[in-house]
C-alpha cells in the first residue's frame, strides 16, 4: 500500500514522519559566519524554508535543481524563529544525514504560488502578518537606488505597496 502524502499546511511538529511532495521553487547557497557553506531553498506545495547544512550539502548539492519535483521525507522540522524569515509558515525544515529526496515527475505542482495580502487591508494596515505592518527586504542594484529615489521624491507618504516577482 502506498504512503499517504502530506501537505506543508499541515507541517504542526506533532508528526516525527511526514512524507512531502514538492517543488523546489528557490534554492541557493550561503556561507556561514564559520565560513562553511550551506544550501537554502523555497519548496512549495505551499511555501516553506528548508536549511541544508554543511555537513549533507555535499549528498543534495548536485542532486536538488530549482523547478524540478520530489518526493521527501525524514527532515526535521524546527520553529521559524530567528532574525529574518523566508516564508511565513511557522515552522521550517532541515535535511539531515537521513533524509530521502527522490526526484519525481510531478506536473500538478505549479512552478510558483503567491500569497497575495488583499489590498485594503494593506492601505488599513490590518493585514495581520506575523511580520507585523512593516515589511523588511534587501533590493539590489538598481532596484534599491529606484526605491530610494522614489522615497525622497514622494516625501510623507504613509502607505506604499511594492510587488516583487
Amino acid at each position: 500500500m502506498a504512503r499517504r502524502r502530506d501537505f506543508i499546511r499541515d507541517i504542526d511538529n506533532t508528526k516525527d514522519t511526514l512524507m512531502l511532495v514538492v517543488r523546489i521553487i528557490d534554492l541557493w547557497f550561503v556561507q556561514t559566519k564559520d565560513k562553511y557553506e550551506q544550501a537554502e531553498m523555497i519548496i512549495m506545495d505551499e511555501n516553506i524554508h528548508v536549511l541544508i547544512r554543511k555537513k549533507e550539502l555535499k549528498t543534495w548539492k548536485s542532486t536538488l535543481k530549482e523547478n524540478n519535483t520530489y518526493m521527501t521525507h525524514n527532515f526535521k522540522i524546527i520553529n521559524n524563529k530567528g532574525q529574518y524569515k523566508i516564508c511565513l509558515h511557522p515552522y521550517k525544515l532541515i535535511f539531515n544525514d537521513v533524509t530521502v529526496v527522490i526526484e519525481k515527475d510531478l506536473p500538478n505542482i505549479p512552478l510558483k504560488a503567491y500569497d497575495f495580502i488583499n489590498f485594503v487591508d494593506i492601505c488599513g494596515g490590518t493585514y495581520g502578518r506575523d511580520l507585523g505592518q512593516a515589511v523588511t527586504c534587501t533590493l539590489w542594484d538598481d532596484l534599491c537606488l529606484q526605491l530610494v529615489n522614489y522615497l525622497r521624491e514622494a516625501g510623507g507618504m504613509k502607505t506604499m505597496v511594492i510587488m516583487l516577482i
